[in-house]
């Protein structure tokens, strides 16, 4: 576990504003990959879905870069998340299945994606 791991971990243990206030900052992180996907990640987003719903649609709708973090989220993050959260990503998770960027097609992120579709509705 990284240095910036270890971070996540403590703050799991820190008080609700105190992680909302640093949401932001994880998902920089995650996107950078200074932070890696990991459960107490995870524990984070789903303690928190409402507030983390934008990060995770940036995450979503980022093309070339993010496979490996958009797969993480449809198959790990979307199945944890409340329904009210799930509905509000779905415009963005059918245009991966629907119109997929080449890359995403490459890497076979349209059936992963449909995957997480066929779980909501």
């Amino acid at each position: 576990m990284n240095r910036d791991n270890n971070m996540i971990v403590k703050l799991g243990q820190e008080s609700d504003e105190k992680v909302i206030s640093k949401l932001p900052e994880i998902f920089q992180l995650l996107k950078k990959g200074e932070v890696q996907p990991s459960n107490e990640v995870l524990d984070i987003i789903s303690k928190f879905p409402t507030e983390s719903t934008p990060y995770i649609l940036e995450i979503l709708g980022e093309n070339e870069e993010q496979i490996n973090l958009q797969i993480w989220t449809l198959k790990e993050v979307v199945p944890k998340l409340p329904f009210f959260v799930k509905i509000a990503l779905t415009d963005e998770i059918e245009r991966m299945v629907n119109k997929p960027s080449s890359q995403e097609k490459e890497q076979k992120l349209d059936s992963i994606a449909q995957e997480a579709l066929n779980s909501i509705l």
